[in-house]
């Protein structure tokens, strides 16, 4: 880069002073378990903002959106999401309330324990092999395949049992007869004419 230019994330990092602080809207949560896990995408997107200085960023919570979003943009990484903590959306019923509450716990400690960090040059190598190595915590475990039959626990039709060959083996001769006679046969006089 020539100098006295810089990146359009440099750019955004002087000038975040000067933007207006988004108003936070005040929602209302059915549940105070769904405002927990508000909060908690607040603070995500929150911290985002103060580590790229962009305002209007926000958490992804899916493996190829960090990847593409958050580490490719911005070269970020999240430090110390707990290791026994599927990394998923946060509204999946893998995540469960102590969950919700683990990581409301430590993204509101102080000093934060659960931050973004600049990758090092190792994470960046890791990340170009394979997205899921940058991955905050553990992925969602692949369902195992099934190997049972593609009907199982379907609704089976019960078939109608045939006894008896369906035709048979010789054909005598008054059946030939009965099959070449004519199908209809005409009249000689017409009932309907006068």
């Amino acid at each position: 880069m020539p100098a006295g230019q810089c990146s359009m994330q440099q750019t955004a990092q002087m000038h975040a002073h000067h933007l207006p602080k988004p108003s936070k809207r005040q929602r209302e949560y059915s549940t105070s378990l769904g405002a927990v896990r508000g909060e908690i995408r607040d603070i995500f997107n929150e911290r985002l903002v103060q580590a790229t200085g962009i305002h209007g960023v926000k958490m992804s919570y899916s493996v190829n959106d960090f990847y593409d979003l958050i580490f490719d943009r911005f070269g970020l990484v999240l430090r110390w999401w707990p290791p026994h903590i599927v990394f998923t959306n946060l509204s999946s019923l893998s995540i469960t309330a102590a969950h919700l509450r683990e990581l409301h716990r430590l993204l509101k400690s102080d000093p934060p324990q659960m931050y973004f960090d600049k990758a090092t040059p190792s994470e960046v190598r890791a990340g170009w092999e394979s997205p899921s190595k940058i991955c905050p915590g553990k992925l969602c475990v692949a369902p195992a395949p099934r190997f049972e039959n593609s009907n199982f626990k379907k609704r089976q039709t019960t078939r109608y049992i045939r006894n008896g060959p369906k035709s048979a083996k010789e054909v005598d001769e008054e059946l030939e007869a009965y099959s070449s006679r004519p199908l209809y046969t005409e009249l000689s006089d017409d009932p309907i004419i006068d």
